[in-house]
């Protein structure tokens, strides 16, 4: 496999190639012209999804999960290779349907309060003067 040393970009109008850009410089951080092309790749990558789930060529996870509420096997399977179908089945189900909850894993009843991040705050240890926050990370 070669190294790619002329890039060559086409843009889809209507989905037909119109126009190409042969970049002469890559973009560097602080390029005035880097957040616009973010902006540009996030609306045509939801564009994409949009019509692809219009298409129904995306699944949601509820189309892996059998009747009886346990992992259809099968079907996991076929769609993924078999080291991800594996580490998708190993993934437990909840045995019944619970309703999503906000949770602060910094008290002891999972409340989130001022007085409780005052205090993870506080406790915090600053190391030249940026805060440690691994601690944070479960």
């Amino acid at each position: 496999m070669g190294c790619v040393m002329t890039p060559e970009y086409a843009f889809l109008v209507n989905g037909r190639p119109r126009g190409r850009v042969i970049p002469s410089r890559g973009l560097q951080q602080g390029c005035p012209v880097s957040p616009y092309l973010i902006l540009f790749c996030v609306e045509a990558l939801s564009s994409l999804i949009s019509q692809a789930e219009s298409q129904f060529e995306l699944m949601g996870l509820s189309e892996f999960i059998a009747p009886n509420g346990e992992w259809d096997v099968g079907k996991s399977q076929m769609t993924f290779l078999p080291m991800d179908a594996d580490a998708i089945l190993s993934i437990p189900l909840a045995s019944g349907v619970y309703g999503d909850k906000w949770c602060w894993h910094f008290d002891r009843d999972d409340i989130y309060s001022i007085k409780s991040d005052y205090s993870l705050a506080w406790s915090l240890q600053f190391d030249e003067g940026v805060a440690d926050l691994s601690r944070l990370v479960r």
